[in-house]
């Protein structure tokens, strides 16, 4: 498991944001190209994962189906994962979905994993996002900066995503459980706080006004 810290900004532009990246003592380097993540979001019929996110509740699960490129058309080399949270701590459980896909498709898939993911999921929201990948000199840090975020209500004959607030960027610090002693070597030359944020949450909330 690893620890994942989020930074949410609102006031760095991108540049600004990947100078004070780049410039971090901790020497980060981009380690990936930027891509788009795509995801399908599971809920329960009561919205379980939902209240659970946004009560922080301490031991949860969220349910996504995910894929890198285009958002729209087929959908190549998706996964369906299981993230588990335990406190601060986090993991996934991945499955592999063979083949090519439709939005459409996306409904069956959990019924169609073993048992452990039988658990009444229907798709409730799709969001999608362009991402940065960084690391560390040493390799202990990675760090993931998210920006042009748009999300929608599931509908499989619809993607048209509604925008989140457009100067909204979220930076992610994830790292292993024996470094987090070493958080202070990042907050002290780091000026966003840390809070708590969920695309999840915040795109349920833009879609369905809850």
């Amino acid at each position: 498991m690893r620890y994942e810290r989020k930074f949410p900004s609102t006031v760095l532009t991108a540049n600004a944001l990947e100078q004070l990246v780049l410039g971090h003592p901790l020497g980060f380097r981009k380690v990936y190209p930027d891509r788009r993540i795509n995801n399908v979001y599971f809920d329960t019929p009561g919205w379980r994962t939902f209240h659970e996110n946004l009560a922080g509740v301490s031991h949860r699960t969220k349910y996504r189906l995910r894929w890198y490129g285009p958002a729209s058309g087929l959908i190549e080399h998706a996964r369906f994962e299981l993230k588990k949270k335990e406190n601060l701590l986090g993991t996934k459980i991945i499955h592999t979905i063979a083949g090519k896909i439709t939005l459409a498709d996306a409904a069956a898939i959990p019924g169609s994993l073993p048992t452990l993911l039988q658990n009444a999921l229907f798709p409730t929201l799709v969001n999608s996002y362009q991402r940065a990948y960084y690391e560390s000199t040493d390799g202990a840090f990675r760090l993931t900066v998210d920006e042009d975020l748009s999300c929608n209500a599931f509908d499989p004959k619809i993607w048209a995503g509604r925008s989140f607030p457009p100067e909204l960027r979220v930076v992610e610090l994830k790292y292993g459980r024996e470094d987090d002693q070493r958080l202070d070597e990042f907050t002290q030359y780091w000026p966003l706080r840390l809070h708590r944020f969920s695309k999840y949450v915040m795109g349920m909330q833009l879609a369905f006004s809850v």
